[in-house]
């Protein structure tokens, strides 16, 4: 089974959702844990999906959410506050993202996006906070030893916060042999 949208092809085996939907039509609320096995993204092959899950017209939660891959494993909690089923710029939001010695190509892919000429292993920790309007957080990545749209590179690592409507990059590099690129922005 396959569902594809503009971005990407997603095919899975096996799409398990144990749990309720209370309340009227209109005005639903929808708890339980959602398992997506044996599927692929842009091609490459995941084991496995799986978040508890909770939704209403006022929130939508995702907790203990995991993703497994060979190459690949991922925590990941998130919740956004909703009102009529849309979240708006004055709702809160959160989010906390751990990616452990994942390949790069994984997370390209998962993004939407060709993952073609993409390597390397990489490890990221992000947390979000704040309203959706003004998130509030933090982004480290680092990734080795791979490629970045066919070009090899031996380190990279990117850190950014997100501040009072402000975002800020106060360290990023890439190494390839004795070439170093540094930035810092915001």
């Amino acid at each position: 089974r396959c569902l594809s949208d503009w971005s990407s092809d997603v095919c899975s085996s096996d799409l398990v959702f144990i749990g309720t939907v209370a309340g009227s039509r209109t005005n639903p609320k929808i708890s339980g844990h959602v398992d997506l096995s044996r599927f692929a993204v842009e091609g490459r092959q995941f084991q496995d999906l799986a978040a508890d899950v909770a939704a209403s017209s006022s929130q939508m939660a995702l907790r203990n959410g995991t993703l497994r891959r060979t190459s690949t494993n991922a925590e990941f909690a998130a919740s956004t506050g909703l009102r009529n089923w849309n979240p708006l710029p004055g709702e809160p939001v959160s989010a906390d993202v751990t990616v452990h010695s994942s390949d790069l190509g994984d997370v390209v892919a998962l993004a939407g996006m060709q993952s073609t000429g993409y390597s390397g292993s990489l490890t990221a920790v992000v947390h979000v906070e704040g309203t959706e309007g003004n998130p509030r957080g933090a982004v480290n990545v680092q990734a080795a030893n791979g490629k970045l749209d066919g070009n090899g590179f031996d380190q990279a690592a990117l850190q950014v916060n997100l501040g009072d409507r402000l975002v800020t990059i106060p360290a990023a590099y890439i190494t390839s042999g004795a070439s170093r690129v540094n930035l810092t922005g915001d």
